[in-house]
Protein backbone atom coordinates (compact mmCIF):
# COMPACT_ATOMS: atom_id res chain seq x y z
CA UNK A 1 0.00 0.00 0.00
CA UNK A 2 0.92 3.50 -1.17
CA UNK A 3 1.05 6.34 1.52
CA UNK A 4 0.44 9.90 0.56
CA UNK A 5 3.93 10.56 1.18
CA UNK A 6 4.86 8.32 -1.52
CA UNK A 7 2.92 9.79 -4.17
CA UNK A 8 4.41 13.13 -3.36
CA UNK A 9 7.68 11.81 -4.22
CA UNK A 10 6.75 9.87 -6.86
CA UNK A 11 5.09 13.37 -8.54
CA UNK A 12 8.35 15.60 -7.38
CA UNK A 13 10.46 12.50 -9.29
CA UNK A 14 7.97 12.87 -12.23
CA UNK A 15 7.76 17.05 -12.11
CA UNK A 16 11.74 16.77 -12.52
CA UNK A 17 11.96 14.67 -15.42
CA UNK A 18 9.11 16.81 -17.66
CA UNK A 19 11.41 20.21 -16.12
CA UNK A 20 14.51 18.27 -18.09
CA UNK A 21 12.07 17.18 -20.86
CA UNK A 22 10.90 20.85 -21.09
CA UNK A 23 14.06 22.39 -21.22
CA UNK A 24 15.51 19.82 -24.05
CA UNK A 25 12.16 20.65 -26.10
CA UNK A 26 12.75 24.55 -25.72
CA UNK A 27 16.74 24.17 -26.74
CA UNK A 28 15.84 22.25 -29.72
CA UNK A 29 12.94 25.30 -30.60
CA UNK A 30 15.39 28.19 -30.37
CA UNK A 31 18.07 25.93 -32.21
CA UNK A 32 15.85 25.01 -34.92
CA UNK A 33 16.20 27.35 -37.95
CA UNK A 34 14.23 30.52 -37.79
CA UNK A 35 11.64 29.76 -39.73
CA UNK A 36 10.82 27.65 -43.54
CA UNK A 37 12.09 29.72 -45.99
CA UNK A 38 8.92 30.70 -47.47
CA UNK A 39 6.80 31.21 -44.50
CA UNK A 40 8.09 35.08 -44.07
CA UNK A 41 7.59 35.90 -47.45
CA UNK A 42 4.23 34.20 -46.78
CA UNK A 43 3.31 36.32 -43.62
CA UNK A 44 4.31 39.04 -45.06
CA UNK A 45 2.02 38.97 -48.25
CA UNK A 46 -0.73 38.05 -46.29
CA UNK A 47 -0.24 41.16 -44.24
CA UNK A 48 0.30 38.89 -40.97
CA UNK A 49 2.64 41.30 -39.86
CA UNK A 50 2.83 40.41 -35.96
CA UNK A 51 3.82 36.59 -37.31
CA UNK A 52 6.28 37.60 -39.24
CA UNK A 53 7.80 40.44 -36.52
CA UNK A 54 7.94 37.57 -34.17
CA UNK A 55 10.14 35.30 -36.54
CA UNK A 56 12.04 38.14 -37.29
CA UNK A 57 12.96 39.19 -33.67
CA UNK A 58 13.67 35.65 -33.17
CA UNK A 59 16.21 35.56 -35.92
CA UNK A 60 17.49 38.90 -34.91
CA UNK A 61 18.59 38.25 -31.27
CA UNK A 62 20.17 34.76 -32.54
CA UNK A 63 21.81 36.40 -35.24
CA UNK A 64 22.29 40.07 -34.67
CA UNK A 65 24.99 40.76 -37.11
CA UNK A 66 23.27 39.26 -39.79
CA UNK A 67 22.04 41.75 -41.89
CA UNK A 68 19.80 40.08 -43.92
CA UNK A 69 17.34 39.07 -40.39
CA UNK A 70 17.89 42.84 -39.55
CA UNK A 71 16.58 44.51 -43.16
CA UNK A 72 14.14 42.71 -42.94
CA UNK A 73 12.81 43.34 -39.32
CA UNK A 74 13.71 46.75 -39.64
CA UNK A 75 11.14 46.77 -43.03
CA UNK A 76 8.44 44.96 -40.98
CA UNK A 77 8.56 47.27 -38.25
CA UNK A 78 8.38 50.66 -40.54
CA UNK A 79 5.41 48.60 -42.42
CA UNK A 80 4.19 48.31 -38.95
CA UNK A 81 4.70 51.96 -38.21
CA UNK A 82 6.21 50.26 -34.61
CA UNK A 83 8.35 53.54 -34.72
CA UNK A 84 9.40 52.89 -31.06
CA UNK A 85 10.76 49.30 -31.96
CA UNK A 86 12.47 50.34 -34.54
CA UNK A 87 14.52 53.16 -33.33
CA UNK A 88 15.75 50.83 -30.61
CA UNK A 89 16.65 48.69 -33.15
CA UNK A 90 18.48 51.01 -35.29
CA UNK A 91 20.12 52.48 -32.83
CA UNK A 92 21.51 49.71 -31.65
CA UNK A 93 23.12 48.41 -34.60
CA UNK A 94 27.20 48.88 -34.48
CA UNK A 95 28.04 49.27 -38.81
CA UNK A 96 24.17 49.90 -40.70
CA UNK A 97 24.31 49.05 -43.70
CA UNK A 98 22.98 51.30 -46.54
CA UNK A 99 19.19 50.33 -46.48
CA UNK A 100 19.41 50.42 -42.68
CA UNK A 101 20.44 53.82 -42.34
CA UNK A 102 17.66 54.95 -45.54
CA UNK A 103 15.28 53.87 -42.84
CA UNK A 104 16.62 55.74 -40.11
CA UNK A 105 15.95 58.66 -42.65
CA UNK A 106 12.06 57.54 -42.88
CA UNK A 107 12.50 57.43 -38.61
CA UNK A 108 13.89 61.12 -38.65
CA UNK A 109 11.48 62.34 -41.62
CA UNK A 110 8.77 60.99 -39.30
CA UNK A 111 10.14 62.63 -36.05
CA UNK A 112 10.44 65.77 -38.50
CA UNK A 113 14.02 65.93 -37.81
CA UNK A 114 14.43 66.94 -41.68
CA UNK A 115 18.29 67.46 -41.61
CA UNK A 116 19.10 64.45 -40.79
CA UNK A 117 16.22 62.73 -42.60
CA UNK A 118 17.99 64.45 -45.64
CA UNK A 119 21.51 62.99 -45.27
CA UNK A 120 20.12 59.15 -44.60
CA UNK A 121 17.68 59.60 -47.34
CA UNK A 122 19.82 61.07 -50.27
CA UNK A 123 21.73 57.53 -49.76
CA UNK A 124 18.89 55.84 -51.53
CA UNK A 125 20.43 56.94 -55.18
CA UNK A 126 23.44 54.81 -54.19
CA UNK A 127 21.09 51.74 -53.93
CA UNK A 128 19.83 50.00 -57.08
CA UNK A 129 16.37 49.10 -55.87
CA UNK A 130 14.50 51.89 -54.86
CA UNK A 131 11.18 52.45 -52.75
CA UNK A 132 8.67 54.87 -53.94
CA UNK A 133 7.73 55.79 -50.46
CA UNK A 134 11.35 57.17 -49.80
CA UNK A 135 11.36 58.69 -52.87
CA UNK A 136 8.43 60.38 -52.38
CA UNK A 137 10.10 61.75 -49.13
CA UNK A 138 13.44 62.97 -50.77
CA UNK A 139 11.20 64.70 -53.31
CA UNK A 140 9.69 66.60 -50.32
CA UNK A 141 12.60 67.22 -48.67
CA UNK A 142 14.40 68.70 -52.21
CA UNK A 143 11.50 71.11 -52.13
CA UNK A 144 11.39 72.04 -48.29
CA UNK A 145 15.15 72.81 -48.55
CA UNK A 146 14.64 74.68 -51.94
CA UNK A 147 17.50 71.91 -53.76
CA UNK A 148 17.48 71.08 -57.41
CA UNK A 149 14.27 70.90 -59.05
CA UNK A 150 15.54 68.44 -61.89
CA UNK A 151 15.81 65.56 -59.24
CA UNK A 152 12.47 66.54 -57.67
CA UNK A 153 10.74 65.56 -60.79
CA UNK A 154 12.91 62.58 -61.16
CA UNK A 155 12.07 61.42 -57.75
CA UNK A 156 8.56 61.87 -57.97
CA UNK A 157 8.54 60.45 -61.54
CA UNK A 158 10.37 57.27 -60.24
CA UNK A 159 8.28 57.36 -57.06
CA UNK A 160 4.77 57.30 -59.23
CA UNK A 161 6.30 54.52 -61.52
CA UNK A 162 6.90 52.15 -58.30
CA UNK A 163 3.85 53.13 -56.20
CA UNK A 164 0.06 52.65 -57.90
CA UNK A 165 -1.77 55.32 -57.58
CA UNK A 166 -3.92 54.62 -54.92
CA UNK A 167 -0.29 53.97 -52.88
CA UNK A 168 1.56 57.58 -53.66
CA UNK A 169 -1.77 59.26 -53.13
CA UNK A 170 -2.03 57.14 -49.59
CA UNK A 171 1.58 58.20 -48.39
CA UNK A 172 1.20 61.83 -49.31
CA UNK A 173 -2.32 62.47 -47.65
CA UNK A 174 -0.87 59.86 -44.39
CA UNK A 175 1.92 62.42 -44.06
CA UNK A 176 0.06 65.58 -45.32
CA UNK A 177 2.81 66.15 -47.67
CA UNK A 178 2.50 69.06 -50.10
CA UNK A 179 4.26 68.29 -53.36
CA UNK A 180 3.75 71.81 -55.24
Amino acid sequence: KRTGYHYAAFDLTMLDKYDERLSEMIYEIISQPVFPPNELEIYIKKEKLEDAKFHLYKAYLLQPENQIFREALVKCLWDMEAYEELEEILNSIKNPSEKEEIFLGKLYFQKKDYQRAFEYLKKIFKLPDRDGETLLFLAWLYLYFNKEKEVIDISLKEAQNILSEEEFNKIIEKLGLELR
